[in-house]
């Protein structure tokens, strides 16, 4: 594999007027070389400029997808192990999440980071900072009247974070862990993140993939709150973590295994711990 630079998207340099179709494309050389259109006025002017793109920072250049009027694109990056993931999707959240994958999938693994994600069509109500909500939005009643991650550090327990990055956007956590692990207060902090899914009425929606320093965790969220099976692996140790989550609280058995032979078992019932026990393998 012929590895390059990274290329950043392009914007088309004489957008459409308006209420006009607009086009786009992606285009990938042989390494980490891409090319990317927004906004173009004709599909042939968009293929054209993303391949100039490409071609002007990699060799064996193609087009991999082309889109229309209010789609969105994403690329992800693992440098290391010299992986390009991409997606299109209809809305800006579901493209990163997709790149994402596309690049975990490919064999980058958890050094795979979503590096630019953009949509045709880009008019206010599109582009809100990668939140995939707009600006616009209020915060939701229960945020606003609930407790909010790392204000009270001394007697937090259940707690609203916004989610780093993703302004406008919120996800409830038990226990203050979204403070334990995003906010400043804690060593146990991601010092580095990324945040991949939706956010919907300003609460994070979806399979949520969140990758830090500290440790990786994945899975889904309904309405702003941890919502079914979750996966977590500790970097440090190489542990990980296997749990149930209704409507944000642990619910069933949460097991953590690690290199000894044998794993602990804590069974959970609507958000309280019940007892221990450690098993065989």
């Amino acid at each position: 594999m012929n590895r390059t630079l990274l290329c950043l998207a392009v914007l088309a340099a004489t957008p459409s007027a308006a209420g006009q179709e607009t086009f786009g494309t992606l285009a990938v050389g042989d390494g980490l070389g891409y090319g990317a259109t927004v906004d173009y006025p004709t599909q042939a002017e968009a293929d054209t400029a993303a391949l100039n793109e490409c071609r002007a920072r990699d060799e064996g250049c193609g087009i991999v997808d082309r889109f229309g009027e209010r789609m969105c694109f994403a690329f992800a990056i693992s440098e290391s192990a010299e992986v390009l993931g991409w997606a299109v999707a209809h809305e800006l959240q579901q493209a990163r999440t997709g790149a994402h994958q596309h690049c975990v999938d490919g064999g980058g693994g958890r050094a795979c980071r979503v590096t630019e994600a953009y949509c045709n069509g880009s008019s206010a109500d599109l582009v809100t900072e990668t939140t995939g909500t707009p600006a616009s939005t209020p915060t939701p009643t229960e945020v606003v009247v609930g407790a909010r991650c790392g204000e009270e550090r001394s007697t937090q327990r259940d707690c609203w974070l916004e989610v780093p990055g993703h302004s406008g956007c919120y996800a409830w956590f038990e226990r203050g862990d979204g403070a334990r692990y995003f906010t400043p207060y804690s060593g146990w902090r991601f010092d580095s993140h990324v945040w991949e899914g939706q956010c919907i009425n300003s609460l994070a929606e979806g399979h949520w993939i969140l990758t830090g320093d500290f440790a990786t965790a994945q899975g889904p969220f309904r309405e702003g709150r941890r919502h079914g099976f979750w996966e977590e692996q500790r970097l440090a140790d190489g542990s990980t973590r296997d749990a149930q989550y209704v409507n944000g609280r642990q619910h069933g058995v949460l097991r953590v295994h690690d290199e000894r032979d044998s794993y602990l078992e804590i069974r959970w019932v609507n958000g309280e711990e019940q007892g221990r026990t450690r098993r065989s393998r």
